[in-house]
């Protein structure tokens, strides 16, 4: 089913520039939710990991994940001290960086132990166990 994939991924697209745009909105015309701007960041990367592992669900890309979306949100949080009345602040990033990895690391323990790269009962798997 690779439609669903390819709209997976637009997906995931999506929602990382609607995360980049509203990074970098300035303050007063950023939409209130009425709570800390510290669980829209722990939402915002979990929805961002959530959306990511449905578009690539291999463990290769989950590591690559875990790596890509904390440099996201560290990139986004250095560009907001150039938007005015905005700030980045170290404990957003790292937020932002706990809500991706609350999803990212059950799921990738989830996979199990296949090697990287490798699914379970593919031919390559099954070589060595004389299939």
């Amino acid at each position: 089913m690779p439609e669903i994939r390819i709209v997976l991924r637009l997906v995931f697209a999506v929602a990382v520039i609607a995360v980049a745009v509203l990074s970098l909105l300035p303050r007063d015309s950023v939409p209130s939710i009425g709570v800390s701007d510290k669980y829209e960041h722990l939402a915002a990367y979990a929805v961002l990991a959530a959306n990511a592992w449905m578009a690539f669900p291999t463990r290769r890309a989950a590591l690559w994940l875990m790596l890509l979306l904390p440099l996201m949100s560290v990139a986004l949080e250095f560009a907001q001290t150039l938007v005015p009345g905005r700030s980045g602040e170290a404990a957003d990033a790292l937020v932002s960086a706990l809500g991706a990895y609350l999803l990212l690391v059950p799921m990738l323990l989830c996979r199990g132990a296949a090697p990287l790269g490798k699914r379970r009962g593919s031919r390559a798997g099954n070589a060595s166990n004389g299939a």
